[in-house]
């Protein structure tokens, strides 16, 4: 399988765990593809190293386009929200590829997802308000951008790097979840659904009610705070402190465990009703 990362240096431990989740759970060679404009040549190392070790491809794409003047909405996202738009560009030998946000750990096996045939593929998001926002532009169902099944070949054959850049700059201030947005406007008649195990957006289902559980998510996506963060309100954490135990990183499990709970209770005892995080 192809795994496409669009990350900077700050996901690159974070990364790491991430492909460990992947290689753990689907068997056979797969090629790992980043597309970046901020990764140093020591963690391009180190990622090279940590994937080879497990007998796996990898390789980094520069990302090159003129895009600084993009909106970028939100203090957990970056320019690099932008780059999976221009994937089948930059991997033009690449056919099909499976984009996965750097908060995302893999709990199960993907071979039917990747066997699914389309021009993109993703879930739904757990709010349709957007919806409304961008009726004007004829969306009715919004779509969620953390896990994209993209053929690449087809997107290719669809459009071309300029005239993509140019309709993006076309509709940046209507664009309030950039990339994501964007992609719902552009290819609401293309986008297939798939079903919610395969971007389970964990802290949403423990806070939302009328989020549907998944007893079996395949595909774990950590939308808000994330686990690594000392500053983690949910109860949504052991699976993620899983892969760290069997990367043998159990002093950080142990420490993270502590912080995430005081934190917790911290936000229950000491924060208005108004004002928490849970």
């Amino acid at each position: 399988m192809n795994f496409l990362f669009c990350i900077n240096n700050q996901y690159c431990e974070t990364i790491k765990v991430l492909i460990y989740s992947l290689i753990t759970y689907n068997p056979g060679c797969h090629h790992f593809y980043f597309i970046y404009s901020n990764l140093s040549l020591k963690n391009q190392k180190e990622l090279t190293n940590y994937t080879k070790k497990f007998g796996h491809l990898i390789s980094f794409h520069k990302f090159n386009v003129k895009i600084d003047s993009l909106p970028v909405n939100g203090i957990n996202w970056s320019i690099e929200i932008y780059f999976r738009l221009f994937a089948c560009y930059i991997l033009k030998d690449v056919e099909k590829i499976l984009y996965l946000d750097g908060d995302i750990i893999c709990t199960g096996n993907l071979s039917e997802l990747y066997k699914y045939p389309c021009i993109i593929a993703a879930v739904e998001n757990d709010n349709q308000d957007a919806c409304k926002r961008l009726s004007t532009e004829g969306i009715t169902t919004y779509f969620n951008s953390g896990v994209l099944l993209l053929n690449l070949k087809q997107l290719r054959e669809m459009d071309d790097e300029n005239s993509l850049l140019n309709e993006i700059f076309s509709l940046k201030e209507k664009l309030i979840f950039p990339d994501q947005d964007f992609l719902n406007i552009k290819y609401k008649k293309v986008i297939s659904p798939i079903p919610k195990i395969y971007n389970y957006m964990i802290s949403v289902a423990e806070i939302n009610p009328n989020y549907m559980r998944e007893e079996k998510p395949i595909l774990v996506h950590y939308v808000m705070e994330k686990p690594w963060s000392i500053k983690f309100p949910y109860k949504t954490d052991n699976l993620y402190f899983k892969l760290l135990w069997h990367l043998n990183k159990k002093t950080k499990v142990i420490k993270l465990l502590i912080l995430h709970r005081l934190y917790r209770i911290y936000q229950l005892t000491l924060v208005s009703k108004e004002g928490r995080r849970i």
